[in-house]
């Protein structure tokens, strides 16, 4: 299975849900699964912060934009 993670919120602002996605991620790493994760993020955005193994995609909206949606 192919599993999106929406963390342009990483970039956004530090604390809450940011936090939130960079351990889930950092957890998800560790787990043997045979799903694909697709990490999704905004363009030009240094991903050093991403444990390695999981798929990066830039997306052209930040978060809060009025086009993200499309």
């Amino acid at each position: 299975m192919r599993i999106g993670i929406d963390a342009r919120l990483v970039f956004y602002r530090r604390g809450g849900i940011a936090t939130y996605i960079l351990g889930l991620l950092h957890g998800l790493a560790q787990l043997p699964v045979a799903d694909e994760f697709l990490v999704l993020q905004s363009r030009g955005h240094d991903d050093k912060l991403f444990p390695n193994g999981f798929r990066r995609r830039g997306l052209l909206t930040p978060c809060h934009h009025r086009f993200e949606r499309l």
